[in-house]
């Protein structure tokens, strides 16, 4: 039906519990057989690679890169992570990235919370682990007015940066600047609705969306909410890049699913991951 909101509908079919809804038609970023869906990159063919490692990640020449030919501005980069590397980084979120040095859901005074480190309270205090939902580094995200401001930003972690940058020129976007990012931490009834990110001074430059912990159904569509929007699953250490055509699209994720337990270890972090998905979103503002 003309004018019908295709986004929604397909958003409500894979959030519903009853009845589940089927993942026939979801492309599986490591089914080999969809990624012949993605052109494939060389992830070394940018000059400024071959001198350049980021720590905490596999070797560069390690890393596939794909971008989805059905849709302009989609990209995905696999293999970026190793299982101990996606516990580190993890680890991040969850003991660095939740502090009070930057700007959390949990501070809200509607909340009547008096949290500091989080990380310790909340292996105290079980009833703390789902309050936390995000936190905004470098650039805080305006949730009301989505404007940035110079003077609402904390700063923004440098091994972080180094991290989106060097993704950023694998893509092709050298001299990229990580100067915000927003820090989500999903359990598994938490879904996020559709939108787009056009808040960003530069929406040339991409933004970077880093998986870990459970998987997750993204979804992306069009510039309107009539076109049918096309399913992905979404892996702990996987990576979406949208470029400004799929950041000015529809998206959205409707569903956090059980994933593999890819990462080991043991004790809150490993436990955390085993229940929950962090999704770590890196924009450059200017």
């Amino acid at each position: 039906m003309a004018g019908e909101n295709q986004f929604r509908s397909v958003f409500k079919y894979y959030k519903s519990k009853k009845p589940p809804p089927s993942f026939t038609e979801v492309i599986d970023l490591h089914n080999s057989d969809h990624w012949d869906l993605f052109r494939e990159h060389d992830a070394t063919a940018s000059t400024a690679t071959e001198h350049e490692e980021v720590q905490h990640t596999n070797k560069i020449s390690q890393w596939r890169v794909g971008s989805y030919k059905a849709a302009p501005g989609l990209a995905v980069v696999r293999n970026v992570f190793s299982n101990t590397d996606q516990l580190y980084w993890a680890s991040k979120c969850l003991k660095e990235y939740s502090s009070d040095t930057f700007k959390r859901n949990i501070d809200h005074p509607s909340l009547n919370l008096a949290v500091g480190d989080w990380w310790e309270e909340c292996q105290e205090d079980a009833s703390l682990v789902d309050k936390l939902r995000w936190s905004t580094l470098g650039y805080h995200h305006d949730w009301d007015t989505k404007v940035y401001r110079e003077d609402n930003r904390s700063i923004f972690p440098p091994e972080l940066a180094s991290l989106s940058s060097q993704l950023a020129t694998v893509l092709g976007y050298p001299g990229y600047r990580a100067e915000a990012a927003i820090v989500n931490f999903y359990p598994f009834s938490a879904s996020l609705s559709g939108h787009t990110d056009k808040s960003e001074h530069n929406l040339s430059a991409p933004l970077i969306s880093i998986s870990l912990g459970q998987s997750a159904i993204f979804l992306l569509g069009g510039t309107t909410v009539q076109e049918v929007p096309v399913a992905f699953l979404v892996r702990s250490g996987d990576i979406l890049v949208m470029e400004e055509g799929a950041r000015l699209a529809f998206h959205a994720v409707p569903r956090i699913v059980p994933g593999p337990d890819v990462w080991g270890g043991e004790g809150f972090c490993s436990d955390y991951l085993a229940l929950h998905r962090i999704n770590i979103n890196i924009r450059q503002v200017h």
